[in-house]
C-alpha cells in the first residue's frame, strides 16, 4: 500500500491518494472520502471517524507508509522539529568546545 500526498496550490488544497497493489501487480485507489462532522455529543457512544479492517491490508504498513508520506511533504511533528533543533545547537556546541580544548591544531 502507498499514500501519496500533492500540494495543489492553486485550488488551495492537498491531495491525498492510498493505492494499494495486489499480489498479481493490479491497482487499486481508494474511494473519495468525505469528512463530514457533526456536534459531538459527549453522553452518546460514538463511533471513530476512520476504521480499517484487516481485509484492507496490514494495518501498520498504511499507517507507517502514511507517516512516511506526510513527513516527505513537510509535515513534521513539532517533537521531531525541536529534536533538530537542538541536535543542531549540539553539533555547534560541540564543534565550539572543540576548538577551544584544541585551539586550532585540528
Amino acid at each position: 500500500m502507498k499514500v501519496h500526498i500533492k500540494e495543489d496550490a492553486f485550488a488551495d488544497v492537498t491531495n491525498i491518494y492510498i493505492i494499494e497493489e495486489d499480489e498479481r501487480g493490479q491497482r487499486f485507489i481508494a474511494q473519495p472520502m468525505k469528512l463530514v462532522f457533526k456536534k459531538f455529543d459527549e453522553y452518546l457512544e460514538t463511533q471513530p471517524s476512520i476504521k480499517i479492517g484487516r481485509h484492507f491490508g496490514k494495518v501498520t504498513n498504511f499507517m507507517k507508509n502514511l507517516a512516511t508520506a506526510l513527513a516527505q511533504a513537510g509535515y513534521e511533528p513539532e517533537v521531531e522539529k525541536e529534536l533538530k533543533g537542538e541536535l543542531k545547537s549540539t553539533k555547534y556546541h560541540l564543534e565550539d568546545m572543540r576548538k577551544l580544548v584544541f585551539k586550532g591544531t585540528l
